[in-house]
């Protein structure tokens, strides 16, 4: 045998079980951490999206809460509904959204 430094699979191989069981541990904790990175990627904007939705819908029922109660005119209380779904309040006062 030539006393050529060995590559890092040779290595691992030859290194016998104990090295290998430390590999796998090894290459366990990436696929674990890669999981989790993704998972939290994925699932961060998904919430914020719900969250949108949510407070949306949320908004349309005070808003016919308040044409219930004659607190505002169905006409008013549709303009609202239309300017937030255009872009916000902005358009409610008057401003060209």
């Amino acid at each position: 045998m030539t006393d050529m430094p060995l590559t890092l699979a040779q290595h691992t191989l030859a290194s016998g079980p104990e090295m290998n069981g430390y590999f796998m541990l090894v290459i366990m904790t990436i696929v674990v951490g890669v999981i989790a990175v993704l998972s939290i990627a994925i699932g961060i904007p998904a919430r914020v999206c719900m969250q949108k939705t949510r407070e949306r819908e949320k908004t349309k029922r005070e808003i016919a809460a308040y044409v219930a109660e004659g607190s505002i005119t169905p006409e008013e209380g549709a303009k609202m509904i239309k300017a937030a779904e255009r872009g916000g309040a902005k358009d409610w006062f008057g401003n060209k959204a």
